[in-house]
């Protein structure tokens, strides 16, 4: 179906370097309670694949009838709202994906509070941790690159996942933006990994290729909570330095303003249909039903009830939940803060790498000079966390105490709160 498939030069099939797969960290984890329906298997569709002129000549060919008379897709929906759980969940998909004889595959899923950053990127950097840690919204980490986003349950995540020969970025922006303009919206692809409505972003885009396997991924504004997402994605300090990667502002908007009421559950069916239609060779009869998904093809329900049934899912969810991945894996910085209390100036200057502090120097004119070595003693070495800092302030006020300057304790209570 030729009018779904963007075809514009500006797209091109992308050839990108392997990414490699973190090492796992071993990690305490807590067992959720279990909740999925049973997987359904692969759709063997007996159609060959229109690709898009803008595809690369190995693509054309590798889709052409005489190379390819049958393609094997595969449709799955997220039951979790999980962070952690939905992006290990495209991993493992994504692992497996080689060792099948699936020729495409598409994920939708959608996650709870979260910033996700990049495998580089430093959270204290990109994030506000304090206000995300009091009002419960995760830092998730990815094993790609990439800058950091947020997420709520008014953004959609699409996964597109295909055999290599078979791989074209313009097929997978074309079938979203099919799918968007049969619900009313006029969305139109910018550049190598944006779609825009009325010249604003309402999708970014990244991508992956690892031996026979490609990944487009990418997420889609439908309501999200911008005033949440300007929060958690401010720096809470300034004057930080860095070595990792800073994400880039971009001007954005909500499809709910172009088309109030617009659902996950909408978009997702959409996706899905325009996902078929486009690779049945388009397909103009399918079947849909009360919730707007084709009743001829199955679509997979998934969620965590896999973990108890695939260790490599489970070795990927851990790894990712870990506080060494999310928080250790970060590049060594600096970072300078300063205040003013009733009881002196902290003029404070640290370094650290792998989300602990390694050095730290206070610059003071508290009248207190044993309770900056105290807090500087106690603070080197310690995670660069909430509980990290809580932990060694309190050892620092233990320490005050036993040299009968329990005077100095009240202030240590507001250091931490700052």
């Amino acid at each position: 179906m030729a009018s779904l498939l963007v075809t514009s030069k500006r797209l091109l099939c992308l050839r990108l370097q392997p990414i490699s797969a973190a090492a796992s960290f071993a990690c305490f984890w807590s067992r959720r309670p279990l909740h999925t329906q049973r997987p359904l298997g692969a759709v063997t569709a007996r159609r060959h694949i229109s690709v898009p002129s803008s595809c690369s000549a190995t693509s054309r060919a590798a889709a052409s009838p005489a190379s390819s008379s049958s393609s094997k897709l595969r449709v799955l929906n997220a039951l979790d709202t999980n962070p952690v759980l939905n992006i290990a969940i495209e991993d493992w998909l994504f692992n497996q994906f080689r060792h099948s004889d699936t020729d495409h595959l598409l994920y939708m899923w959608r996650n709870s509070p979260t910033i996700v950053i990049g495998r580089n990127q430093n959270p204290w950097k990109e994030c506000h941790i304090q206000r995300m840690d009091a009002d419960g919204v995760v830092l998730t980490r990815r094993y790609s690159g990439g800058g950091a986003v947020y997420q709520d349950l008014g953004n959609t995540n699409f996964t597109f996942i295909s055999k290599k020969p078979l791989f074209c970025s313009a097929t997978n922006t074309g079938i979203i933006c099919a799918a968007l303009k049969e619900l009313g919206v006029d969305a139109a692809a910018k550049g190598r990994n944006d779609i825009v409505v009325d010249n604003r972003k309402i999708s970014g885009a990244a991508y992956k290729l690892s031996g026979p396997t490609s990944m487009h991924h990418g997420t889609l504004l439908l309501d999200v909570d911008m005033s949440s997402l300007a929060a958690y994605l401010n720096p809470n300090k300034l004057k930080l330095k860095s070595k990792g990667v800073d994400s880039v502002a971009a001007r954005v908007t909500n499809l709910s303003a172009h088309l109030p009421g617009i659902s996950h559950e909408q978009v997702s069916a959409k996706v899905i249909e325009h996902f078929l239609r486009t690779r049945l060779g388009g397909e103009p009869h399918l079947q849909l039903g009360a919730t707007g998904l084709p009743t001829e093809f199955p679509v997979e329900s998934v969620g965590s009830s896999l973990l108890e049934s695939e260790p490599e899912l489970m070795k990927s969810y851990e790894t990712l939940e870990c506080w060494d991945w999310r928080y250790g894996h970060t590049p060594e910085f600096e970072h300078n803060l300063e205040t003013r209390f009733p009881w002196g100036t902290m003029d404070i200057h640290l370094n650290s790498k792998q989300g602990k502090i390694t050095e730290i120097k206070i610059f003071s004119d508290s009248l207190y000079p044993l309770m900056i070595d105290t807090l500087t003693e106690q603070l080197t070495g310690t995670t660069y966390d909430v509980p990290g800092i809580r932990h060694a302030l309190a050892n620092a006020s233990k320490a005050l105490i036993a040299a009968d300057l329990a005077v100095c304790a009240p202030f240590l209570d507001e250091f931490g709160v700052w």
